[in-house]
Order: structure tokens, then sequence, then C-alpha cells
């Protein structure tokens, strides 16, 4: 389709007389409406699939992070991850160099501050005699059961294990 239209532009750009590059002119605008209109087809099938199949099928399977991995294609919404920095005087810092060193000079600000001049005191306050901690027997398969149970695709605990490395270790 789109290289009918092409040719058509080109025929009407070569035209020589006055009735011939008007006929090449409506041939081309008649062209035109047709890549149009069949691109504007295209993007509705396209979006109507993605209902209709992947977003469905995300669902059903309980699979939220395809699921709205296809609301995000749909919806057209994206991080915008470079966001313009200003400086101290109000202009945009345009350079990724400019931008760093006022970084810098922020966290310089923020993190370098004087002592406080006053400090909590905690000396009345009464802490927890113990915690209570299972001291039964622990055995492998308990743990086994344990890490299977982990669901992928979580932030990790404390411990910076996350589920993923906790299931993929085997036992020797």
């Amino acid at each position: 389709m789109y290289r009918r239209q092409e040719g058509g532009k080109e025929e009407k750009d070569q035209a020589y007389t006055r009735a011939k590059a008007q006929a090449e002119a409506v041939n081309y605008r008649k062209l035109d409406k047709e890549v149009k209109k069949s691109c504007k087809q295209d993007k509705k099938d396209w979006i109507e699939s993605k209902c209709t199949g992947s977003s469905q099928k995300a669902a059903s399977r309980n699979n939220i992070r395809s699921f709205y991995g296809v609301v995000r294609q749909l919806t057209g919404v994206k991080d915008n991850t470079n966001v313009p920095i200003m400086a101290k005087d109000g202009r945009l810092l345009r350079t990724e160099r400019e931008q760093n060193s006022r970084w810098k000079e922020h966290f310089e600000e923020m993190l370098n501050q004087p002592e406080p001049l006053l400090t909590a005191d905690f000396g009345d306050t009464v802490m927890a005699d113990s915690l209570e901690v299972y001291e039964g027997q622990i055995n492998f398969e308990k743990v086994q059961r344990a890490v299977n149970s982990l669901t992928n695709n979580k932030a990790p605990g404390v411990d910076e294990i996350s589920a993923e490395m906790s299931n993929t270790t085997r036992r020797q």
C-alpha cells in the first residue's frame, strides 16, 4: 500500500501538464487516504488483540507483571528517568557533567551538617527483655518447604537474599 502511495507521489511530481498534474494529485490523495485508513485499522486490530489476547491470558494465569506490562504498552506510559535539574540560580543544567556536579554539591550540603546541639537521651527507656525465638528442631525439609513457598519477583528481606537466589540453591 505504501509503495503505491509513494509511486503516486512521484508520478504527481513528474507530471508535465496541468490536467495530468491534477489527475495525479487526485490519485495521490486517494492512495494517501487508503494508507491512512489501513494504518488506522491495523492499529485498532493490534489494540484489540492486546486487550483480548495478551492481557486476558495474563490475568487468567494471575501473572500481574505481564498484565501491567500490556497496560503500560497500551497506555504509552513510560518511566521518565531523565528529569531536568536546576542550578541554584534557577537556570536549567543541560549537560550530564553540570548535573553531576550539582548533585555532588547538593549531597555535600545535605550530608555535611554540623553536630546537633541537643541529642536524644534514652537513659530511662525500658528495653525489651528478650525476643521470642523458636528453639525447636529445624530439619532440611522444613527449610526447603519454606524456601519453595517464597514468591518470585519480590523485594528481598533484610538479609538481601531474593527468592530467586534461594530457589536456585540445591542440596549437595
